[in-house]
């Protein structure tokens, strides 16, 4: 008998417990990503062109029409990004070759 109300209390505080930490958020990792930020610079374009809402716009202001490179938290809202940090990218040159180019001939 006394074994069998230990046991019950043992479950009734359990349970609950367990429930509660299946619920609880899970901390995500910064992830980085490198994209277009919009002209308001409210959105972000990533590389695979997936619009992001950004959850801080003002630390996007100066970077409006630019490639950059961010670090981010992904917001409670799947599609929105909470940013930390902000850095320009290059524009990267191709160099491309010619069968005309002096290189060619011999």
């Amino acid at each position: 008998m006394k074994k069998s109300f230990i046991l019950a209390l043992a479950l009734a505080i359990l349970v609950p417990a367990v429930s509660l930490a299946r619920e609880a958020p899970r901390t995500h990792k910064p992830r980085t990503v490198t994209g277009l930020v919009s002209a308001d610079a409210k959105t972000f374009l990533d590389a695979k062109q997936s619009q992001w809402t950004v959850a801080n716009p003002s630390v996007l202001t100066g970077y409006e029409n630019q490639r950059v490179k961010v670090k981010y938290l992904v917001a409670a809202d799947q599609k929105q990004m909470l940013i930390l940090s902000v850095k320009p990218v290059q524009a990267q040159i191709q160099n491309t070759a010619f069968m005309t180019d002096s290189a060619f001939h011999r």
